[in-house]
């Protein structure tokens, strides 16, 4: 088959169910994707968590202010959580998403839904790490802030997350930032 090599179509009928899929919803068999494309499929779930990790080693956040501050958050910063967890709850848009049985549809589903659960949970965690740094925030910080938020959102964008994923994790992490600076500007 002369375009069985084109990414995003199928090895085995030729079809092209798109390169969002890994599997050919027709025949069950494999989706041609190119060795990038494949190594970006698990390099960019794992170097998030790694990424958050450094950032963390690099702020020693002060968990027990964060904690503190969530207690005594602003009605606005929980007004902004509260939005992030809301869009965070509606149902994922398949997209008119071909699928050959429910489960695979549900399948697709749930790793929508708990890749935008990961996604709002690494910003939240960074916002933190951020305002709740013990040590002076430098160059590092920054670099490190901003290669977790381009992995986060890559990761997103390559998987076909919904977009509203990327605005919910912005509005928690703002929420937790705005937070955790107004307990620290009122108990100062």
């Amino acid at each position: 088959m002369a375009n069985a090599m084109r990414r995003g179509v199928c090895v085995s009928c030729g079809r092209e169910p798109g390169s969002r899929y890994w599997a050919c919803p027709y025949c069950g068999e494999a989706v041609w994707h190119p060795r990038w494309r494949r190594a970006a499929a698990v390099v960019l779930p794992a170097a998030a968590p790694l990424l958050l990790g450094l950032l963390a080693a690099l702020t020693r956040p002060d968990w027990t202010l964060a904690g503190r501050a969530a207690e005594a958050a602003s009605p606005v910063a929980g007004f902004g959580f509260a939005a992030g967890l809301g869009l965070l709850l509606l149902p994922v848009p398949d997209g008119g998403r071909i699928a050959s049985s429910r489960i695979e549809l549900s399948r697709w589903r749930f790793g929508m839904i708990l890749g935008g659960w990961l996604l709002g949970l690494y910003a939240a965690l960074g916002a933190v790490c951020v305002a709740c740094a013990s040590v002076p925030v430098g160059a590092g910080v920054g670099l490190s802030v901003a290669a977790t938020a381009a992995c986060g959102a890559g990761a997103a964008l390559f998987f076909g997350l919904p977009r509203r994923s990327l605005v919910a994790a912005g509005l928690l992490a703002a929420a937790v930032f705005s937070g955790v600076l107004q307990y620290a500007g009122a108990s100062a």
